[in-house]
């Protein structure tokens, strides 16, 4: 299995419209982050965590030309209006792809982008049940819940690894449920407390508690200088460049 990081920004993406702080202004590669999103290729095939506004830029700078599924973590903005873009994945591949989220998001999601989902669809509804796991293209997948404030979110675990992007807290049986992890990757939006997501302490705190081998930090904000505050970070926790590529 192997996972590409399509996007590691916040909502806004790095650097800011209109922002020239020392993070949007800087030269350094890692300092660009597209909106938070990963691609996994599971034995040749391709699964996306949420389609961000960047989705076609995305797949283009990664190189990839297939999606065979889609997993939706939420209903927001910044994780699913690059819809429009599985159109041309569509229509090669001729098949609607299937999309994984709950059944609340999925409703939502096809009062909104209805002609995705009409009679010739370009995607196919697939409602999951946390914590019941699923089959994702012969690798299971476990939905968690997690609470971004007021919204809930979906983290994914794997066998040995999760995904949890837009989190500020964990109902307990989710926390139990992440344990034993050789890599967890981890919203941590900045070094300031936010309501809605997990500031770099808090995911530190976090991680104490879970102890996963190795730790990628993604959704961060233009607060995070990367070459400065990696310094910052223990060892096994790393803040995750976009395009990096992880093997599992």
């Amino acid at each position: 299995m192997k996972i590409t990081f399509l996007g590691t920004g916040t909502s806004t993406g790095v650097p800011v419209l209109g922002c020239a702080c020392e993070v949007c202004t800087s030269d350094d590669p890692r300092d660009r982050r597209l909106r938070p999103s990963i691609l996994i290729g599971i034995n040749g095939r391709n699964a996306v965590i949420d389609l961000t506004p960047d989705f076609r830029y995305q797949m283009l700078r990664a190189g990839a030309k297939r999606v065979e599924a889609v997993i939706i973590t939420h209903e927001h903005a910044d994780h699913v209006h690059g819809i429009d873009d599985v159109r041309p994945l569509h229509f090669f591949q001729k098949m609607a792809i299937p999309l994984y989220t709950t059944a609340k998001v999925g409703a939502l999601l096809e009062r909104k982008f209805a002609y995705c989902f009409g009679p010739r669809p370009r995607l196919a509804r697939v409602d999951v049940m946390p914590p019941e796991p699923f089959d994702l293209l012969g690798a299971s997948v476990r939905p968690l819940v997690a609470h971004h404030a007021r919204t809930k979110v979906l983290c994914l675990r794997f066998e040995n690894w999760a995904y949890c992007s837009d989190v500020k807290s964990f109902p307990d049986e989710t926390l139990a449920a992440l344990t034993g992890l050789d890599l967890l990757i981890l919203d941590a939006l900045r070094h300031l407390p936010h309501p809605k997501h997990l500031s770099i302490g808090e995911a530190l705190e976090l991680v104490d508690v879970l102890r996963p081998r190795r730790t990628l930090f993604t959704h961060m904000t233009h607060d995070v200088l990367h070459a400065r505050d990696s310094k910052l970070l223990p060892d096994g926790v790393e803040f995750a460049v976009d395009g990096m590529v992880v093997e599992i």
